[in-house]
């Protein structure tokens, strides 16, 4: 028979920005604040087979993975974050990528071996030139040698989270990590690297004060309720470099994001920040060993949350 139907038109495609998604414009955005609290609906029996989800509309500049080499069954995100699910499939991940992983923690050693070396340089050169001022039963750098050491620990700790971050991101979308991979980005690294400058860098003040006058109570009165500060705001923050390495947008729109992100899964996003400190004592009570396996976990947790945070796609997590 003859299909005497005249032809459908096929709709246009909306287009989606990144600002609508910080503004939670409920037409523009990868997420409908009208639809389920604030996420998009999600088919029943959460989750299925990879494919049989809907095309959520992701901000301008983000890179979909929607098959992965490895065949790593991945998901579209739907806003929310599933904390013990994804440290599961954090394991899993790391176990499945050991090896690039494990020379990256080698790596990572010598590079910390390396920078060690370079901070008692320049410690032993402040001492040198101390000249007469220099008391050997209260050894103090000179104000200006403290900055130096501070600004170049801070620029170094930055390569290590950024190129963390980055073979972070590329295992938690179910990629075939390589060693190579923690240093290409589609995006560049550049932007990821001042970041994490930034976020580094008040820490790296604290440790001038402190190094300045150790002893006065005030500082350390002061030490404390930064740290506790930093708990409560790291939700907030944990978003920005994954971000800004998973897409093409500038430090303030990401930034806008992350903030956004943080505040939508706050609860989820402490449970994590709890989280990331058991594992430091974990690593603390194994000498450092558990670092090869509890250092990478980390990181691979926050940007699985990432990624179903922002609706990227992600390895399919286990429903118990």
């Amino acid at each position: 028979m003859t299909n005497n139907y005249p032809p459908q038109p096929t709709p246009e495609e909306p287009r989606h920005s990144w600002e609508d998604a910080v503004a939670g414009n409920p037409q523009n955005s990868y997420s409908n604040p009208q639809d389920n609290n604030g996420y998009p609906q999600q088919p029943a029996g959460y989750p299925q087979q990879p494919g049989m989800y809907p095309a959520m509309p992701l901000p301008e500049g983000y890179r979909p993975t929607s098959v992965t080499a490895a065949g790593v069954p991945v998901v579209q995100g739907n806003g929310r974050i599933a904390v013990l699910a994804s440290l599961k499939v954090a394991f899993s991940q790391l176990f499945r990528n050991f090896l690039p992983w494990f020379l990256g923690l080698l790596a990572t050693g010598a590079f910390l071996v390396g920078l060690s070396i370079l901070v008692g340089i320049i410690t032993g050169f402040a001492i040198a030139t101390a000249g007469t001022s220099f008391d050997p039963e209260n050894p103090q750098m000179p104000l200006p040698m403290v900055l130096v050491v501070v600004l170049v620990s801070t620029a170094m700790g930055a390569l290590l989270m950024v190129f963390t971050t980055n073979g972070a991101i590329k295992t938690a979308a179910g990629e075939n990590l390589t060693f190579g991979g923690f240093f290409t980005n589609p995006f560049g690294i550049g932007r990821g690297y001042l970041a994490s400058f930034l976020l580094m860098l008040p820490m790296g003040f604290v440790q001038v004060i402190m190094e300045l006058d150790s002893n006065n109570p005030v500082l350390l009165g002061s030490f404390s309720l930064a740290t506790m500060a930093t708990i409560f705001i790291a939700p907030l923050l944990y978003s920005w470099i994954p971000a800004l390495l998973d897409s093409d947008q500038s430090l303030g729109q990401t930034l806008a994001l992350s903030i956004e992100l943080g505040k939508r899964n706050y609860g989820a996003w402490l449970a994590i920040v709890g989280l990331q400190i058991l594992l430091s004592i974990g690593i603390v009570l194994t000498l450092g060993l558990g670092g090869f396996i509890l250092y990478p976990v980390t990181y691979i947790l926050i940007a699985l949350a990432y990624r179903q945070a922002v609706g990227g796609t992600h390895e399919l997590l286990p429903t118990r």
